[in-house]
């Protein structure tokens, strides 16, 4: 999946000026939805007046996609370097990543996760990473190619809704040991112990 290139061609004046949006733009979504949110309300944020905003921008909307897609187009960069290379794909080095390009430093991709948007975030990273997985595994013939796009997108849901979680977390632990976990439930299934207590209608499935 490729994400459109973000234009890099702008000036310092214009860059701030974004910045000032962007920044108002995710702090009153931690408050509110974003249909809620005025174009007066965010310049009066901002600390701008309406007519530069649409210098820049002809929608709200359009603020929080040029976002999204900054932090999408990282995140495919990202996993690409990581399944590029040939080695063994790691959970630990994939949550890490994933962590650090989160809270980068001078981005909103953090804010944005805390805030009512996040959710839908998450799903267009599930996707990323479920296609990263899927071109890195392809070329082992181990299974239909149907099984393998279900089991790789089984798998970074997992993945990515647990990060999820323990990102948005009071009372977390430590993402190592979080990794460790996963890893655990990907290789191994349910341990036996928790396995017996589940329901028959979560048995598992046969085909007749």
């Amino acid at each position: 999946m490729e994400y459109p290139k973000i234009k890099k061609s702008e000036n310092n004046s214009s860059r701030k000026t974004k910045k000032a949006i962007r920044n108002a733009l995710v702090s009153i979504m931690q408050e509110k939805e974003l249909s809620t949110i005025t174009v007066k309300e965010l310049t009066e944020k901002a600390d701008i007046c309406r007519k530069t905003f649409y210098i820049h921008y002809g929608q709200l909307n359009e603020v929080l996609d040029e976002i999204q897609l900054e932090f999408l187009e990282e995140a495919q960069l990202m996993l690409e370097g990581l399944f590029n290379n040939g080695s063994i794909i790691n959970v630990c080095d994939i949550l890490a990543s994933i962590h650090d390009l989160v809270v980068k430093k001078d981005s909103w991709y953090y804010d944005l996760f805390e805030s009512a948007y996040g959710p839908k975030l998450i799903i267009e990273l599930t996707n990323i990473l479920s296609e990263s997985l899927y071109y890195r595994i392809r070329p082992i013939p181990i299974i239909s190619e149907q099984q393998l796009r279900f089991t790789c997108k089984f798998i970074s849901s997992g993945l990515i809704g647990m990060y999820y979680d323990w990102e948005v977390s009071e009372d977390r632990i430590e993402l190592e040991e979080l990794a460790v976990i996963m890893t655990d439930l990907i290789s191994n299934g349910l341990p036996d112990k928790i396995e017996k207590y589940v329901p028959e209608f979560m048995a598992r499935a046969e085909i007749q």
